[in-house]
């Protein structure tokens, strides 16, 4: 008998906002849903619309990252550690994923200082991007 498939670990995101209401229109949808749409030379999925998301790599095991991982509810935390036993990594995955396909960085600045905004170092941030 063949060993199951162990699944790998990734995570992926799906980003809502309020829709604005349009009254030019006949959608009456209450939010918009953020999808990207995959590169036509991709191997995988090409030209399909899909949700960012991805496996998990060895920098989203660093400690370095983990710290970085703030102000979630414990109890959700400890729901998911059936599916990895350090569950923050989760939401590294997802974060790093998403920038690194569409640009968009989820991220507060960690002082309260306003020469240290995400925007200042905009080529820095390139260089992550896939």
């Amino acid at each position: 008998m063949t060993e199951p498939i162990k699944p790998k670990v990734a995570a992926t995101v799906i980003l809502l906002r309020q829709k604005v209401p349009n009254l030019d229109s006949q959608d009456d949808s209450e939010f918009e849903v953020f999808m990207a749409k995959r590169n036509s030379n991709t191997r995988f999925m090409s030209d399909h619309y899909v949700f960012p998301g991805g496996a998990i790599e060895n920098q989203d095991l660093t400690d370095y990252s983990k710290k970085r991982v703030i102000g979630f509810d414990h109890s959700l935390i400890d729901n998911l550690k059936i599916v990895h036993d350090s569950p923050p990594v989760l939401w590294i995955i997802a974060i790093r994923e998403l920038f690194e396909e569409t640009g968009i960085i989820l991220a507060r600045a960690m002082k309260k200082d306003p020469n240290n905004l995400i925007e200042k170092d905009q080529e820095k941030l390139q260089q992550y991007q896939g």
